[in-house]
């Protein structure tokens, strides 16, 4: 038997440069197809973002049990939005709030401004700041028998420092117990939509 020693050949075709508009045209196409999956990925992430809106925000400190709530998480651009913060005595034995103020109870707005992946807040309002909650001095104390509790309430009526109406979008409202001896600080999530 005789074996042969066969070569097959291979037929190489030479491959054109592009030319310098070929590249550019190619090189725009991806620059756009890159720049669409970035605006895509910043519309989910915006979408999906880990600030979740909540009425009700709640904590357990030194024998107290703190809720902060509104009624809703969205709200009309012109409905106020009552803040409730109740404080509840969870222990076996008296509690004692002590204020160096007449001011036991305030909150702040800020709202969201969304830059590319986060967002920035911004204080527009504080309960406070109204002519008719800013803090004098008076010294006192609130006792809360055990099982008992304390409510403290304030209203925002949608509006900034400057007193215009706010834009429909996302706040964030922190309320504080102003107490010198249990100080606490809690922030809900909520809209206003048109």
């Amino acid at each position: 038997m005789d074996a042969r020693n066969v070569r097959l050949k291979r037929k190489v075709t030479a491959v054109e440069p592009l030319s310098p508009q070929q590249q550019m045209m190619r090189f725009g196409l991806a620059l756009v197809a890159v720049l669409v999956l970035f605006v895509l990925g910043v519309k989910w992430f915006a979408e999906n973002r880990s600030g979740a809106l909540n009425s009700t925000a709640a904590l357990e400190s030194g024998g107290l049990y703190l809720k902060l709530s509104m009624a809703k998480a969205s709200y009309g651009t012109s409905e106020p939005v009552d803040v409730v913060l109740q404080v509840k005595n969870i222990s076996d034995k008296d509690a004692v709030l002590n204020f160096d103020t007449d001011l036991e109870f305030d909150f702040t707005v800020q709202s969201e401004m969304d830059l590319l992946f986060t967002q920035i807040p911004q204080n527009i309002w504080q309960y406070s700041s109204e002519p008719d909650h800013i803090p004098k001095p008076k010294a006192h104390s609130i006792h809360i028998a055990p099982g008992k509790e304390q409510v403290f309430k304030g209203r925002w009526n949608q509006q900034m420092f400057s007193g215009a109406k706010v834009k429909p979008g996302r706040y964030i409202i922190t309320g504080y117990l102003k107490s010198s001896n249990h100080s606490e600080t809690l922030q809900l999530r909520g809209q206003t939509q048109k």
